[in-house]
């Protein structure tokens, strides 16, 4: 059976966002970890369905978003049981792939995650949060 896994890039304190990027976008000292990162995103993430935000749906490179995958810019109105249902009968990982609000929103649904931490020790406005009750990335 599918199951619903959670997938992150996160700073050394849990950073996920700054200002609407990444925040070692565009970093040299960070672009080795960067290329590891999203070439292991891509195989993880093949044929699954990406539950992510408007936000993170938009910087999504276009390499991103081939056919095998479909991407799903999560709502508030949705509702987490119905969208994991819907998918789970097509046999399909489902892939919570960000921002904050959607991790918080179906981090109770995931059932395995995939979490690189990047060398980043700076400044951030949105956190991955805790996944686990007993879990800080800090």
């Amino acid at each position: 059976m599918a199951g619903v896994h959670l997938i992150a890039a996160v700073g050394l304190s849990g950073q996920i966002g700054l200002d609407g990027e990444v925040p070692w976008h565009g970093r040299p000292e960070f672009a080795e970890h960067t290329a590891r990162d999203l070439a292991e995103f891509a195989r993880l993430t093949a044929g699954g369905v990406l539950i992510m935000g408007s936000v993170t749906a938009a910087k999504l490179p276009p390499t991103f978003r081939p056919k095998d995958r479909s991407i799903v810019v999560w709502r508030r109105h949705y509702d987490p049981e119905d969208v994991i249902r819907h998918y789970r009968k097509q046999d399909r990982d489902v892939w919570v792939c960000g921002g904050q609000k959607v991790y918080e929103t179906l981090i109770p649904y995931v059932d395995w995650h995939h979490i690189s931490v990047i060398p980043y020790d700076g400044p951030a406005d949105r956190f991955l949060p805790p996944i686990l009750p007993h879990w800080s990335a800090a």
